[in-house]
């Protein structure tokens, strides 16, 4: 007999096959290649219960149905340079194939691969990749090829091995503080399972470490200015910040259908997804961030941090976040006592009306991009 514990939980998550006509869920689970680095893990069967009561006695409830079950799952782990490709783009939902002339990802440098990663209006299977999405050749893509933006995830909990099939990623949030950078990531599942034939005990187990370095919080640099098309962020919109946070809510829903009994049909967004960024600072020192909120001013923005060289290369980690145009929604500094007042900012993305000066260029103008350079050759989505 096993006994779980904490410290032996092993959590991996891998994009399911890619399929060329709209398909809920995935025709089998695909079997997880590397170990997240979580820091915790809290997964639900998401039972959903009507109790019923009758008329026949009045001691109790006489009766139960099952309505629904609805498996939901959250980890948060310490943020790596490689590794979260897949992630961040099934998350944002696009990256092209192309972006002008440049391949995607881009070569920077023997071994070293530039990504830029994209909001998308959907993320279901409904949605097939066109030649607008930078396509030259019939080739490169398959007739009908889905946009598949869900995976399989996998826990080890030594009792068992919980497989969550299809999870899509309905929030995704991105902490800076000084301990850490970390990624809390909260799917919503097809189905579980604890007996799985394809992520096994012995798999999970053998699965390698991650070997990336992790994203620190003293590699980052948070630019924030206003909106400009002609003058770009210089080291004059650098704030200094004692934490930052990053949600993705991409608000999905997705409900019991009459062809999947109990689980949920393919999930959907319920409307534009909420990007938000959360601000706070040591010092309050100046009252621009309260006009610009009173006015309110269009700003932009980016957050770059840079870590060790990438292996064989010259080429540095990179994990930047780029906020073309966003508008503060909240600044405050309360007073606590005789300490320092600090500034906290709360701020929502737009959809700029042109490209912000000095930002690189997105394939498509939205609300924000994730820029990552790593080791990793392959397009995260195909």
């Amino acid at each position: 007999m096993s006994t779980s514990h904490g410290y032996s939980t092993i959590v991996g998550w891998v994009r399911e096959a890619v399929v060329s006509a709209p398909t809920w869920p995935a025709a089998a689970a695909t079997a997880v290649t590397t170990m997240i680095p979580a820091l915790s893990v809290d997964s639900d069967d998401g039972i959903v219960l009507a109790l019923n009561s009758s008329v026949e006695q009045g001691y109790g409830l006489a009766s139960q149905d099952i309505l629904a079950k609805a498996p939901t799952l959250r980890w948060t782990s310490a943020l790596r340079y490689q590794g979260y490709e897949q992630l961040f783009a099934c998350a944002l939902g696009f990256m092209a194939r192309r972006i002008g002339a440049t391949n995607m990802p881009e070569t920077i440098a023997t071994g070293a691969f530039r990504h830029l990663i994209e909001i998308d209006p959907m993320l279901a299977t409904s949605q097939g990749w066109a030649f607008g999405d930078g396509f030259r050749f019939g080739a490169e893509v398959n007739f009908g090829q889905r946009k598949v933006r869900r995976g399989t995830a996998a826990i080890a909990r030594q009792v068992s091995v919980w497989e969550h099939l299809s999870t899509m990623v309905d929030r995704l949030t991105l902490t800076g503080s000084l301990e850490r950078v970390t990624c809390e990531v909260q799917l919503r599942s097809y189905s579980l399972s604890r007996a799985s034939a394809v992520n096994t005990a012995a798999i999970l187990t053998a699965l390698p470490l991650a070997s990336a370095p992790q994203v620190l919080f003293r590699h980052g640099v948070l630019r924030l200015g206003t909106f400009s098309t002609v003058t770009p962020l210089g080291s004059g919109n650098e704030v200094g910040v004692t934490d930052w946070q990053l949600v993705i809510d991409n608000r999905l829903r997705g409900v019991p259908g009459p062809r999947t009994a109990l689980a949920p049909e393919e999930f959907e967004k319920e409307g534009l997804a909420e990007i938000t960024l959360a601000l706070t600072l040591p010092r309050y020192t100046s009252d621009q961030r309260f006009t610009d909120w009173a006015t309110p001013t269009i700003l932009m923005g980016d957050l770059k941090m840079t870590g060790p060289n990438i292996p064989g290369t010259s080429t540095a980690y990179q994990c930047n976040l780029y906020f073309p145009s966003l508008v503060l929604t909240e600044v405050t500094s309360p007073v606590q006592g005789s300490q320092v007042p600090g500034m906290t900012h709360q701020a929502s993305m737009r959809v700029p009306t042109a490209a912000p000066a000095g930002f690189p260029t997105m394939f498509r103008l939205g609300p924000l991009a994730v820029e990552v350079r790593s080791g990793q050759a392959s397009h995260p989505l195909l």
